[in-house]
């Protein structure tokens, strides 16, 4: 809601929007999780991002992205409106929305996600190689401060 209101206020409203997901991975240990990230092809491997993309046709924002996460990953998952960490505007040529939704899993196998064609490599980060990779500016730009609102979330310090 917050982020609604935030992007009403600055006066942009986009119908076109790109969602992205932040698969939280739960481990055993009490609080401490894994983050997936992935490296397109397009990208090359020095940059890494969330999984996720543009919307096909009219779906709402909770349903592309669970379209894009089993198009890019071979994972279904499950993701409803309430799970949207962040939506801000995104201008330039194709200007639209970047959506931003937070789904926590109780586990995950690399080897068993099915990746699409134009994903590189994917791997799970804890917390601490999450805020390495982005002081060392491994994160795509627009990534980043996403990433930085759900580690804020976490409590967990940049440094």
């Amino acid at each position: 809601m917050f982020a609604i209101l935030q992007r009403k206020k600055r006066g942009l409203i986009f119908k076109d929007f790109a969602a992205f997901v932040i698969i939280d991975v739960a481990e055993l240990l009490p609080g401490h999780v894994r983050i997936l990230l992935i490296q397109d092809k397009d990208t090359g491997r020095e940059f890494w991002k969330l999984p996720g993309g543009k919307r096909s046709g009219e779906e709402p924002r909770h349903r592309a992205a669970e379209h894009e996460i089993q198009e890019e990953l071979g994972l279904a998952l499950k993701i409803h409106p309430e799970d949207m960490l962040s939506c801000d505007p995104m201008e330039g040529a194709s200007p639209h929305d970047f959506v931003v939704f937070m789904h926590r899993v109780p586990e995950l196998r690399l080897e068993q996600l099915r990746l699409g064609n134009g994903i590189a490599r994917v791997a799970l980060f804890d917390e601490r190689e999450l805020v390495g990779l982005l002081l060392a500016n491994r994160v795509l730009p627009k990534y980043v401060d996403p990433l930085q609102r759900y580690l804020v979330n976490r409590r967990v310090l940049l440094r």
